[in-house]
């Protein structure tokens, strides 16, 4: 008896589930390796085993991996389609008791509703049509579909075109999967081969059963603006005669917290404001002095500032939370000595406002190399002692700062990783007036065949969508100046990132909750649906016949 394709990407998305690949973790890799196994199945693999690999990821303490796949279709062309994803998830601690479940999503989609369910996820239970556990929507559906295809269409050898396929890890962490992938994407470059359109098969649709399902053809881009606060320490009997950094960074968490002033926007698009992911001074033990140095970092979304734009506005922000805090400071000063306050000494203090590529370079005006070797020698120790890739960047700010001569109280702005590139389409260039010539198929295919309407969104949510295209190339040197730990702590392929401007979309699963208990995914829409509108999207990319859309439609019916 044959197995329809929904039954194999059905087992393929189960097998996926199971592996217990949680991101920042070296568990990422059982996900990769099982991949690569059902890769290497197949039959065209095993003929071209040279096409199949298993990438470490450059410099990665917990030594994962991304897996390419190369299929070569007919007449030698160099012409190729990515098919892409990320295959670690988040942690599955908030499932409770049903945490050994998780990953087994047949079993927990019995017992679900042992835990308390919104009314829509029972509504969704009880309907039959969805499946839960954790990674079956974000984002293992995607690649267990572009695994089928990639066995379905070698197995047929006829398509004019080539797939490359990459499942990389770290997309939930830091993005190093997709980071260090970017060089494997340039080599092939150099070898000839000429990338004309991309598929991101994350879930593209999370609204409800009447919405219509959606596609997506940017990404918002995001960065983590990071203040650095140096006060002037004092002995805390003595309050008023020094300035506690911590008032400093709370009138700057104050005015950028939820600030509107930051939303971003483009073609009646908006980003949420930003908010902030963490505020600490540094002092790591009990005394009664102030605290000399703090830091503040924000998750910010972008879409169309330039980077130039933003660090001047960042500045500002600083200025403006300097000069309130001054002016609170003084006032306070002046009402203490009214009512005959003693031991006052007030310090004077005006705003200092850098940026970190402006501080770097007044520290090496100074001290030239021997700080620069300092500053390698400590970023090794702390990547050593474990510290992530943010805390790594407060410390960087915090060396520079203590080898500056002027020990003034001061703001210092810079970015803390990682940095993600916001990315739109360009519609004067060819290869995206083709891409929308073959979206326009596909949502007329889908009104058609399946009566269900396609929906354009400009852009999606943070994702690895970012590094497959740069769009502000003259922002990403401010960027990079002022980026924490580049090219130490942190590696950003600028170089080989600015070589590549692949056309695409983000086009999946319609799924809900991701990252939460409720994290499903729709069966009918995923299984019927899906399939069939990407396999035609990848034949349309290299083919306008219509036989090769009919046989490919055809071929995913059960």
């Amino acid at each position: 008896m044959s197995i329809t394709f929904q039954e194999k990407l059905m087992k393929t998305l189960l097998d996926l589930v199971a592996e217990p690949s949680f991101t920042g973790t070296a568990e990422e890799n059982t996900a990769a390796d099982k991949i690569y196994e059902i890769l290497a199945s197949m039959a065209y693999f095993q003929r071209n085993p040279q096409n199949l690999k298993k990438n470490p990821v450059k410099d990665d303490p917990l030594g994962r991996t991304y897996v390419t796949a190369l299929y070569r279709g007919k007449g030698n062309t160099k012409k190729t389609l990515v098919l892409t994803g990320h295959h670690d998830v988040v942690d599955a601690e908030c499932y409770g008791h049903l945490q050994n479940l998780a990953l087994f999503p047949a079993e927990l989609t019995k017992r679900i509703s042992e835990l308390s369910l919104s009314d829509d996820a029972r509504r969704d239970l009880e309907s039959g049509d969805w499946l839960f556990g954790r990674g079956v929507n974000d984002m293992k559906h995607g690649l267990a579909l572009a695994i089928e295809l990639l066995r379905e269409i070698s197995e047929k050898d006829d398509l004019e075109g080539n797939i490359l396929f990459l499942s990389v890890p770290a997309e939930e962490y830091n993005s190093e999967g997709m980071l260090g992938a970017v060089d494997f994407l340039s080599d092939l470059q150099d070898q000839g081969f000429e990338y004309i359109s991309l598929l991101l098969l994350e879930p593209s649709s999370m609204g409800a059963e009447t919405a219509p399902k959606t596609f997506h053809m940017g990404a918002v881009g995001k960065v983590n603006p990071l203040f650095f606060f140096v006060g002037k320490e004092t002995h805390v009997s003595q309050s008023l005669n020094g300035l506690n950094v911590n008032s400093l960074a709370s009138e700057v968490n104050r005015l950028m917290e939820l600030n509107l002033d930051f939303c971003d926007s483009f073609e009646g698009d908006y980003t949420l404001p930003p908010s902030n992911l963490k505020q600490t001074d540094l002092k790591e033990t009990y005394n009664v002095t102030t605290p000399l140095y703090a830091a503040s970092y924000f998750s910010m979304e972008t879409l169309n500032v330039r980077t130039s734009e933003l660090v001047n506005k960042l500045k500002g922000v600083a200025a403006k939370a300097f000069e309130n805090v001054i002016a609170d400071y003084y006032e306070k000063c002046r009402k203490f000595h009214e009512r005959g306050g003693t031991h006052l000494n007030p310090i004077e203090v005006s705003p200092l406002i850098f940026s970190y590529s402006e501080l770097y370079q007044e520290v090496t005006k100074v001290h030239g190399g021997v700080f620069e070797g300092h500053l390698d020698a400590m970023i090794r120790k702390w990547e050593k002692a474990g510290c992530d890739k943010q805390t790594v960047a407060i410390y960087i700010v915090r060396e520079a700062c203590s080898w500056y001569p002027n020990k003034a109280p001061m703001i210092v702005v810079g970015f803390a990783p990682p940095y993600y590139p916001s990315r739109y389409p360009d519609l004067n260039r060819e290869d995206y007036k083709a891409l929308y010539r073959n979206i326009d198929q596909m949502a007329r295919q889908s009104r058609e065949d399946f009566q269900i309407e396609l929906a354009k969104n400009n852009f999606c949510g943070v994702s690895d969508f970012s590094y497959f295209e740069l769009g502000d190339k003259e922002g990403l040197r401010e960027m990079a100046a002022n980026l924490l730990g580049l090219d130490s702590a942190y590696h950003f392929p600028a170089e080989g990132l600015s070589r590549l401007a692949i056309p695409g979309i983000v086009f999946g699963a319609w799924g809900k909750d991701p990252h939460k208990f409720t994290e499903r995914l729709n069966i009918p829409y995923s299984f019927d649906v899906v399939p069939v509108l990407v396999r035609d999207f990848i034949y349309r990319t290299f083919s306008d016949g219509i036989k090769k859309v009919a046989d490919a439609t055809s071929a995913m019916e059960p």
